[in-house]
């Protein structure tokens, strides 16, 4: 018996950001904090720096393979893969953060590295391309839910806690924050506005009238609700006969040949 998994290939998320973070993001993350924790080291070494930021390149660089795979190279994809450098640039200043000696001897160092694999979940939905017949799909509003929630929520609150708690106050932590409280209002407008504009087109494209085989379903465009009607064979209909009064009046072929 052959067997397809239509699961792996539903083009709505990528299956292979999935796997990299359970086969390689969550056990390189794990072991590290599990020597941290059995070690007495006061400092993050280099070389463990340095791993980690070929880990989240590696996330960023599977999410470009894929994207050249599944789309077509417009100007469009190439704005998506230069954010894509930001957000792991973000990603790694925040790791970076964990490695700082005040953070890294507390336990603070956990829950950044901890939402540091969680703000890479926010590549498992697909970005929709083409806008379908009803407007804005939910699957744009997907991608903004998980890119606040993922990214952006956690990663304010962790750099605002750490620095109050550990009287940081430095340029590049402030400018992650403004970015991040820029982003939260933004998207949380768009979001507001994807969601108005998507019920906005449903209610004004439903018809004023449709036709199924035995009964005419009547549908009002002010309150979108349908009614059933159901007229006889020998009745006329009141909305032709409202049509054939509204057309113009044309001349037959029998007057004009008597002309």
């Amino acid at each position: 018996m052959r067997f397809r998994f239509y699961v792996f290939r539903d083009e709505r998320w990528r299956p292979s950001i999935l796997f990299y973070i359970i086969l390689a993001v969550v056990p390189s993350f794990a072991l590290i904090l599990i020597a941290i924790q059995t070690s007495n080291q006061v400092t993050m070494d280099p070389v463990t720096i340095a791993v980690l930021h070929m880990i989240i390149m590696g996330l960023v660089i599977t999410e470009w393979m894929t994207k050249i795979q599944q789309e077509h190279l417009t100007y469009d994809l190439l704005t998506d893969i230069a954010l894509d450098f930001f957000f792991a640039y973000e990603v790694i200043a925040f790791v970076t953060l964990a490695a700082k000696d005040e953070v890294f001897a507390s336990h603070w160092v956990y829950p950044c590295f901890v939402f540091a694999v969680v703000a890479m979940l926010k590549y498992l939905p697909t970005v929709p391309v083409d806008i379908p017949e009803f407007g804005i799909s939910w699957g744009h509003v997907t991608h903004v839910i998980m890119s606040l929630s993922c990214n952006d929520i956690p990663f304010v609150i962790i750099r605002m806690s750490t620095m109050i708690t550990f009287k940081l106050f430095l340029i590049s932590d402030l400018i992650f924050i403004f970015k991040n409280w820029f982003t939260i209002f933004f998207s949380s407008f768009k979001l507001g506005l994807l969601i108005h504009n998507r019920n906005r087109i449903l209610k004004d494209s439903i018809p004023k009238r449709r036709r199924f085989r035995g009964p005419d379903v009547w549908c009002d465009p002010k309150d979108g609700v349908c009614r059933v009607k159901v007229t006889s064979m020998n009745s006329v209909d009141p909305v032709e006969r409202e049509e054939e009064e509204e057309a113009p009046a044309t001349p037959s072929t029998e007057s004009s040949s008597e002309r």
